[in-house]
C-alpha cells in the first residue's frame, strides 16, 4: 500500500498562502497559546462586511478592523476547508483531504505570493518626530479635558530578505512565544498579515465560560524572568485600572453582575511584561440573551487600544495618526470552531507588501506621559517581530 505523502509545517502554510492567492479564496492559520496543534481554514473571500452574531454563526474565522465600532460589520472566512497541523515532525497528508486538494498543486512551487492591501501605510522620513509630536498632542488634548486616556500609534518598514518565508517565520512566533495566539491572515480585502497577540478580546469555551482580560503596561522583562520580581509605576497602574474600569463599565450596560475577576497580576509576553486581570462569567448561571455577541461589540476597541472615554479617544486617532490602522488593533480569530470561540486583539502584528514587513505598535498615553519614553517603549514592543525577522 502507497503511503501517504509528506510534508513540512512551513511548506504546507507556504503553498496554502500561494493557493488562496491563485484561487482567490482567503486563508487563516493559527496556534491558540500553549497548544501543540495548528489549524488551518481557507473559504470564500467575501468583499462585503457582514455583521456577525457569535451564537448562531457557521464555523470560521472573523476578522474585524479598528475602526469598525459597535454593530458595524466584520469579514469572515469560512471554514469550507480544514486541515490540523501538528507543531512537531513531518506531516502525513492525506491525498482524501479536501484541503490538500486545494493546495497539493503548490507544494512543489518555489514561487510564493500573497494577497497585498492597496490600502497601505507610506514611509516617513521622521518617524519619532511625527511620533513624538502625536504623543504631544494626545498629552494636550487630555489636558484639555478632552479625554483621559488615549493610544497613539506608529509604524515601522522592514526590508525583508530574499528567502523570507511566512510559514518559517510563523513558526518561529510560535517558539519564541508560547504564550501568544499566533495567527496569520490572507485575505484579498486586507492582504497578509502575521502576529503574536498576548490579549484575547474575549472567549467562550466549549462548557460556555466566557472570559476577557484587561491588559496595559509595558516594560521589559526582569533578569530573572520572574513577574512577582517586577516594579510597576503609579502611571503604569493608573492605565491598568482604567482598562479594568472600562470592562467593568460594559459589563453594566448589560446588567451583568455574576463575574469572577482575578489580578491584577504581572505576566510575561515574550520580551516584555504587561500587568493583567482576568475576568470569567459562567454563561450557563446567568440570563443574559447573547451575551458574547454583545460583549464583542461593547468591548470593541478597548481602552487598551484606543482610549477612555473610547468615542473622542477614537475621534483623535482616526483624525491624528498618519495611517489608517487597518486590522491593526481590530480583533480576530476563530468563531465557533471545535467549540471554541476565541477573538484576539491584533497586536504584536506585520502587515506584508511584496518586499517589506510593516511593524505596527501603540502606547497608552495619559497626563503625564514622556514622548521619549513612550517612544522607546513602541520600539520594545516592534521588537518582538523585529529579532525574529534579522
Amino acid at each position: 500500500m502507497e503511503s501517504a505523502p509528506t510534508a513540512r509545517l512551513h511548506d504546507i502554510i507556504n503553498s496554502s498562502i500561494s493557493a488562496a492567492f491563485h484561487q482567490k479564496m482567503a486563508l487563516a492559520f493559527w496556534r491558540h497559546p500553549s497548544e501543540s496543534i495548528i489549524h488551518g481554514i481557507l473559504g470564500s473571500a467575501s468583499a462585503n462586511e457582514t455583521v456577525i452574531e457569535l451564537e448562531t454563526s457557521n464555523p470560521g474565522f472573523i476578522l474585524h478592523p479598528f475602526d469598525h465600532i459597535e454593530e458595524a460589520g466584520s469579514w469572515f472566512i469560512p471554514a469550507d476547508y480544514h486541515i490540523t497541523l501538528p507543531l512537531f515532525g513531518k506531516i502525513d497528508i492525506s491525498p482524501g483531504s479536501e484541503f490538500y486538494k486545494k493546495v497539493n498543486s503548490f507544494l512543489d512551487d518555489k514561487k510564493r505570493d500573497w494577497f497585498i492591501s492597496k490600502n497601505l501605510p507610506c514611509t516617513m522620513s521622521d518617524q519619532q518626530g511625527r511620533y513624538l509630536e502625536l504623543v504631544q498632542d494626545g498629552v494636550n488634548a487630555i489636558n484639555e479635558k478632552r479625554f483621559d486616556k488615549v493610544i497613539c500609534a506608529r509604524t515601522q518598514h522592514i526590508k525583508l530578505k530574499n528567502d523570507f518565508s511566512i510559514g518559517l517565520f510563523f513558526r518561529s512566533l510560535i517558539d519564541a512565544y508560547p504564550d501568544a495566539f499566533i495567527s496569520c491572515v490572507s485575505h484579498p480585502r486586507f492582504g497578509t498579515w502575521i502576529g503574536a497577540s498576548p490579549e484575547i478580546l474575549l472567549e467562550i469555551d466549549k462548557n460556555n465560560q466566557f472570559r476577557t482580560i484587561a491588559l496595559a503596561g509595558t516594560q521589559p522583562v526582569n533578569e530573572a524572568k520572574n513577574p512577582a520580581t517586577a516594579a510597576w509605576t503609579q502611571k503604569e497602574i493608573q492605565e491598568q485600572a482604567m482598562v479594568s474600569r472600562f470592562i467593568i463599565n460594559q459589563f453594566k450596560k448589560v446588567r451583568l453582575r455574576e463575574f469572577v475577576e482575578t489580578g491584577p497580576q504581572t505576566t510575561i509576553a515574550g520580551n516584555v511584561m504587561h500587568l493583567k486581570t482576568n475576568y470569567e462569567v459562567d454563561l450557563n448561571e446567568i440570563d443574559i440573551e447573547k451575551l458574547g455577541t454583545k460583549m464583542m461589540r461593547l468591548l470593541h476597541p478597548t481602552s487598551a487600544v484606543c482610549g477612555m472615554p473610547k468615542l473622542p479617544a477614537r475621534e483623535f486617532i482616526l483624525r491624528e495618526e498618519s495611517f489608517t490602522r487597518d486590522l491593526y488593533s481590530g480583533f480576530w480569530g476563530p468563531i465557533n470552531f471545535h467549540g471554541l470561540t476565541s477573538l484576539n486583539v491584533n497586536l504584536r502584528t506585520m502587515q506584508l507588501t511584496k518586499d517589506e514587513a510593516i511593524i505596527y505598535a501603540g502606547n497608552g498615553i495619559t497626563h503625564d506621559s514622556d514622548p521619549e519614553k513612550e517612544w522607546l517603549e513602541t520600539e520594545l514592543k516592534c521588537e518582538t517581530l523585529l529579532q525574529l525577522l534579522s
